[in-house]
């Protein structure tokens, strides 16, 4: 083990967090290059994209299974090199997803994929809270503005990858009046095995600089008495109230986000003639939208209380759905409400996490269920949409204003909810329950 002595405490506690940071910039690129190149996946296995979706559920199985095992596992191994050794894994799995023999075993690496990632998200986010306490809130607003930036990066560096025709300039064209028509087009296969090979690359990164850090400090990480004693005493029907509504919220979130970056690719191509490339870069509109919000958020979240955060992106977010489903067909409506419907949706996952550390410590049992419904919501739409959206492509629109109507109705849950989880400072040595309180009233 290398001598702690060279490095203090507050140093090995930022380039632990550089090096979350780094996996989760790697997870970006992971998630975002799916939607990108669904239709090159399908080429390549021979199949429908209506079939070739289905590997983002496999994949939120991988999660679910990792997940459901992850309170359990993370209590047993040192959560560093459980972190570490997923990050590894995880970018072994990715780099194969193009070129495996079948699609069967696309499938076995997206569900190892899955299972990874589901581990690195447990790990990374009660880790950054155990380093950063009370600043936690802000810490996970930038690192999920970090997994942004990765998304947004993914669809360019994927794009010059994809297949395509290539049709002759007009010089051309005439020198080819002679020869078979055949011959007019010219097709690029595609290649997209180099950007799933590059991203794996970055998680294999991220596992190295991890190897450093835990051999410069090998401490596992947890939630400890002194950070839950700093916290509201609450009963445990309210703490176990808190995290379901976290666990519905979070799940709509991550279909609302999965839905549109994975499936607008394929709406725009099929139902308003978009180029693949053009969709491309509207899935980077999305990305860049959902990034730069995450900017202003972890600034804002300095200043704002959460809850005031949650209010007004849902404001947003019910009018960029609204004028999406009235609007269809309309490029302008297209491109900008791509861009108001991704700054709103965002913050969720930080905000969301940043309102409950007002009351409960975050455990990694508790984190464990936030991203198994995680899971489930990036599961939902390949099953939902996915067999639909070409035969009958406004199912798409439908479908997001639907969930965002119900990710508003919880969010209103936790306007309501806070009202009642504000006690005096007295009451803060007993074990509070606002139900009880209100009966008393």
């Amino acid at each position: 083990m290398i001598s702690k002595s060279f490095l203090s405490p507050e140093a090995i506690r930022w380039f632990q967090t550089f090096n979350l940071n780094i996996g989760v910039f790697s997870i970006g690129l992971c998630i975002a290059v799916f939607g990108v190149s669904f239709i090159d996946l399908a080429e390549i296995y021979h199949v429908d994209v209506d079939s070739v979706v289905y590997i983002i559920s496999t994949r939120s199985v991988g999660s679910i299974v990792a997940c459901l095992a992850g309170g359990y596992v993370f209590s047993k191994i040192n959560g560093q090199v459980l972190v570490l050794a997923s990050t590894f894994i995880g970018g072994v799995a990715l780099a194969v997803v193009p070129v495996c023999p079948s699609l069967l075993w696309t499938h076995v690496a997206c569900f190892v994929l899955g299972a990874c990632v589901g581990l690195i998200e447990i790990g990374a986010n009660v880790w950054l809270i155990v380093l950063w306490k009370e600043r936690g809130a802000s810490i996970l607003q930038f690192y999920h503005f970090v997994f942004g930036t990765g998304a947004v990066l993914a669809p360019f560096i994927a794009e010059p990858y994809l297949s395509r025709k290539i049709s002759p300039s007009a010089e051309l064209l005439l020198e080819s009046l002679n020869e078979t028509e055949s011959h007019l087009d010219e097709f690029i296969p595609s290649r997209v095995h180099f950007p799933y090979g590059y991203f794996g690359a970055a998680f294999v990164f991220s596992a190295f600089l991890m190897l450093l850090a835990y051999l410069v400090n090998s401490e596992n990480f947890s939630t400890d008495d002194e950070a839950k004693s700093k916290r509201l005493k609450l009963s445990k029907r309210v703490e176990f109230l808190i995290v379901s509504l976290m666990c519905s919220y979070v799940m709509l979130g991550v279909a609302l986000e999965q839905t549109y970056s994975s499936l607008c690719t394929i709406y725009v191509v099929d139902n308003l003639g978009f180029s693949k490339t053009s969709a491309a870069y509207l899935a980077a509109v999305f990305w860049g939208s959902f990034t730069v919000s995450r900017i202003f958020s972890t600034i804002l979240s300095i200043k704002l209380e959460p809850i005031y955060l949650i209010v007004i992106n849902h404001i947003l977010l019910m009018l960029a759905a609204i004028t999406l489903t009235l609007f269809p067909l309309t490029e302008m409506v297209i491109w900008s409400m791509t861009g108001v419907f991704a700054f709103s949706l965002s913050p969720f996952f930080g905000n969301v996490c940043g309102w409950a550390l007002k009351y409960i410590v975050i455990c990694h049992e508790y984190m464990s269920a936030i991203i198994v419904s995680v899971c489930i919501g990036a599961m939902l739409p390949p099953i939902t949409i996915g067999p639909f959206i070409q035969k009958h492509p406004m199912s798409f629109m439908y479908a997001n204003l639907a969930a965002v109507f119900l990710i508003s109705l919880n969010a209103a849950a936790f306007v309501c909810l806070g009202r009642y989880l504000s006690p005096s400072e007295s009451r803060k040595d007993k074990v509070y329950d606002p139900v009880e309180t209100s009966e008393k009233v």
